[in-house]
């Protein structure tokens, strides 16, 4: 796989910073623990598998831990394990766990864990699993027999089990650590490195309870050399978990500064923002623009989308969101005539930031002046009893009106009588045309498409 094919739809500008963390976790030969922190929607899951993929096509063992994924199990030991067995062939972790077996070495963490390593999964199922697994050649040895018994009677216990278990010396001094030897040499074997890089991603998604032992187990248990473990981590977010678990710490710590040797963040710029947006709304599929003038058309829509991205409060994460929003409207509305900008500008305006606040934080007319034309502008065409009565003075306002139009509103002056909603071949100056028949339905016919597509989303958190 080459750099092209890692990275080939990094919009964010990421590709520059995995190969200077990839740098440095080739420059660790000791065990480390890195954490590489953003905010919700932030592209860390992004960055993490690219990175990923980029570091294994170096020549490094990768281990992906998605947490959330995991937090079922409730044991972080089975999760380390389980994943690490994972990534090596059946036949491997087979005669692996044999071997732990027969060296009577599973006691450490009960049963269950052997027989959910070995079924690739986790809880009661795991046992009929392994059993299946380990009898596929017709015979059941003494071994067999012995794991699975062992796995019915641990079942029930086993967190208690575990969390006894991790805290005894030789466990954690001695019998541990050269199980993990064993699962770094196997993975490592025909490879150029010794190291194996674990990246834990959406630690901070999962319940407070699973997340604080995950952090403790991997730097109570499996914190050896060879290993180098990165979070991909919201650590605000994982502070106040911890804070609400064990009460706030001393004045200028942080919990998270327990459990990591190196604290990295991930950049995210208002420019790389901008040009990520862009490069996503361009791929708008709009079928019918409302008219031929630049302003209708995909790529204005992109640019607004540009500017509004890094005022809006959004994440990356809510920003897709909003733009999948209008593609389905695109799809859906083939045949609709469509203000794409305007479309886009709606869809931001609706849209709410992580912080709770709706509605975008500054005035959109000054980026999109026609969002101005509302329907309450066809009143502008009504004359007063003064003017009723003046000719000279209802020449003058239709004359004012007319400026208007041209100055704020000059790209409807290209569109047909039909996309105005004017009759067929009737004369009518400017201002009529575009207060009194293209306003009324003008904004509120966009809104409907809008409004009705999020009728029939499922609602998601996108924060």
């Amino acid at each position: 796989m080459n750099d092209l094919d890692v990275w080939h739809d990094d919009r964010l500008g990421f590709k520059e910073i995995g190969h200077t963390f990839g740098n440095l976790v080739r420059s660790f030969d000791r065990s480390r623990v890195i954490s590489i922190e953003a905010g919700f929607g932030r592209g860390k899951s992004f960055f993490r598998e690219r990175w990923a993929k980029q570091l294994r096509a170096e020549g490094e063992v990768v281990i992906e831990i998605d947490a959330q994924r995991s937090d079922h199990s409730g044991d972080p030991v089975v999760t380390f394990l389980g994943a690490l067995m994972d990534a090596l062939p059946a036949q491997e972790s087979d005669k692996i766990l044999k071997a732990w077996a027969t060296g009577q070495k599973i006691a450490w963490a009960g049963a269950k864990i052997l027989a959910s390593v070995a079924a690739r999964g986790a809880g009661e199922e795991a046992v009929g699993a392994l059993q299946k697994r380990l009898s596929s050649d017709g015979e059941t040895s003494a071994l067999d027999e012995l794991l699975v018994e062992f796995s019915k009677g641990a079942s029930k216990a086993l967190s208690a089990q575990v969390s006894a278990q991790m805290s005894a010396e030789r466990v954690r001094l001695k019998e541990m650590p050269e199980q993990l030897e064993e699962l770094r040499l196997a993975l490592a074997d025909g490879k150029n490195t010794s190291r194996v890089i674990v990246l834990i991603d959406e630690l901070d998604r999962c319940h407070p309870e699973y997340a604080l032992a995950l952090l403790e187990a991997m730097k109570l248990v499996f914190n050896q050399d060879g290993f180098v473990f990165v979070l991909m981590v919201n650590a605000d977010h994982l502070e106040r978990l911890a804070g609400h678990r064990f009460g706030s710490v001393g004045e200028g710590e942080r919990y998270i500064d327990k459990f990591v040797d190196l604290r990295l963040q991930l950049p995210f710029s208002d420019e790389a923002l901008s040009n990520a947006t862009a490069d996503l709304a361009m791929a708008l599929p709009l079928a019918n623009p409302l008219g031929d003038d630049p302003e209708f058309n995909v790529e204005r829509a992109a640019k607004l989308a540009a500017v509004i991205a890094p005022k809006s409060g959004l994440s990356m994460r809510q920003i897709e969101g909003v733009l999948v929003k209008v593609d389905l409207v695109l799809r859906c509305y083939k045949d609709e005539p469509i203000d794409c900008a305007l479309l886009v500008g709606l869809a931001f305006k609706d849209a709410t930031p992580s912080n709770g606040t709706s509605g975008l934080p500054f005035n959109l007319s000054k980026l999109l002046p026609r969002v101005q034309l509302e329907p309450i502008r066809a009143a502008n065409l009504e004359f007063t009893d003064a003017e009723h009565m003046n000719p000279n003075l209802r020449r003058e306002k239709v004359r004012a009106l007319n400026y208007e139009v041209r100055d704020n509103f000059s790209e409807f002056l290209t569109l047909t009588n039909e996309r105005l909603g004017v009759p067929h071949d009737s004369r009518y100056e400017d201002c009529v045309k575009v207060f009194k028949y293209l306003a009324p339905d003008y904004i509120p016919r966009h809104q409907r498409m809008l409004d009705a597509i999020q009728a029939l989303q499922v609602s998601t958190d996108i924060s």
